[in-house]
């Protein structure tokens, strides 16, 4: 047995795809000791700077619950005060009528996905770079799984009108995605789903805070929430806390509540965490920070645009610069770490094969000096790597 896990670590580290932790410490907002070393910090999913925000900061002090644990499932005995002020909170926010709360995402999504192809009749429309969550608890769906190409809405309406059946039909689709910082036709999409009867799910994991001009994401893009959508998000990345959330009509949420193995059978985050959150999302419904945002993701897109990547219509906090192979993208991150800062490699399988990346994450506490910084050492060392050259800032 030793030596089948050996060989297939062997084979990992020969492609370049190895990964291993390392340890943050002394996180500031947009600098951090990585093993011991200070860098500035392009990795983070702290869109806002929430995650070091005197306010949230404060809230965390304050959040004096008289126990650590919620101690069982929300359905059980953990579903606490705290947590039924968060839902509250979470309604007023997103404009719905009711919303349910997971432990973290990738564990929301699961059990989300898993709930809504629960009978063999059931379909799911799923858009072929979804989140690896969204893609998992479709596997473990009883239903049919439908892959269209990438934010393609002909090749989804061929789908829809293709496989009809007498089950519930979901599309699904990242608001941004990711790995490549793209954004999704949601107000598209939202028309397809009315057209079809299908029920719209949107991730809202990275749009949440950086979609609009108020961050509200899908909210305010689509100016209410129809019933034919139901959207999920994180208080991890632009929230700066942790555990996921679902948000839609409580015909939607009392289905989840009782279909979702994930929710049924996991105990509730702490109290003390619903407190956070819930003044996560008053800060977030007041815009604090968005600005500060959205003014480093047009000075990141311009400075890159004129060195000759084209980010000329970016509106997302993910900048990708994708070199190809792994280990050009592992290169180029550690040529970037000696200049001082962290960017990470993206290798398969988290992108597919010879699209290997650098993934830029933006956040509300950069500075415009560490921005230019970083353009300069990019342009740097990416043309060391022999790769078609980009030009000056």
């Amino acid at each position: 047995m030793q030596h089948i896990l050996a060989q297939r670590l062997e084979t990992l580290r020969n492609a370049g795809l190895f990964r291993q932790l390392r340890t943050i410490r002394h996180y500031t907002g947009s600098h951090a000791e990585v093993d011991g070393e200070p860098l500035v910090l392009f990795s983070s999913n702290d869109y806002l700077g929430y995650a070091t925000h005197p306010t949230l900061l404060a809230a965390a002090r304050a959040a004096s619950c008289s126990a650590t644990s919620a101690t069982a499932s929300p359905l059980v005995n953990g579903f606490w005060e705290e947590h039924h002020l968060l839902v509250r909170e979470l309604c007023n926010w997103k404009g719905v009528e009711d919303a349910m709360l997971f432990p973290a995402g990738y564990q929301g999504n699961v059990a989300l996905m898993s709930a809504l192809l629960h009978s063999p009749h059931d379909q799911v429309f799923s858009d072929a770079l979804n989140h690896a969550s969204i893609i998992d608890g479709c596997r473990l769906g009883r239903g049919t799984v439908h892959v269209y190409r990438h934010n393609d809405i002909e090749h989804l309406e061929s789908l829809l009108v293709a496989h009809v059946g007498n089950g519930l039909r979901t599309i699904v689709t990242d608001a941004v995605y990711s790995m490549d910082g793209d954004v999704a036709p949601l107000v598209a999409l939202l028309e397809l789903a009315k057209r079809h009867n299908a029920l719209l799910v949107v991730d809202e994991a990275h749009s949440t805070g950086v979609l609009g001009a108020r961050g509200q994401g899908v909210t305010e893009i689509f100016g209410s929430h129809p019933d034919h959508l139901l959207t999920f998000g994180t208080f991890g990345k632009a929230l700066g806390s942790m555990g996921a959330y679902a948000t839609g009509t409580q015909l939607q949420i009392d289905y989840l509540r009782n279909m979702a193995r994930g929710y049924i059978f996991s105990t509730a985050f702490p109290p003390g965490i619903a407190h956070v959150n819930r003044t996560a999302v008053q800060m977030l419904a007041k815009g604090e920070q968005v600005d500060a945002l959205k003014h480093n993701i047009r000075a990141l897109a311009e400075g890159l645009t004129r060195a000759g990547w084209d980010f000329s219509q970016q509106k997302t906090a993910i900048f990708p610069i994708v070199v190809g192979e792994a280990e050009t993208a592992v290169d180029l991150s550690l040529g970037l770490r000696q200049a001082g800062f962290f960017v990470p490699a993206i290798r398969y399988p988290t992108v597919a094969r010879g699209t290997a990346r650098l993934r830029i994450a933006l956040n509300a506490n950069h500075t415009p000096e560490a921005i230019e910084r970083l353009i300069v050492s990019l342009i740097r060392e990416y043309n060391n790597t022999g790769l078609p050259k980009k030009g000056d800032v």
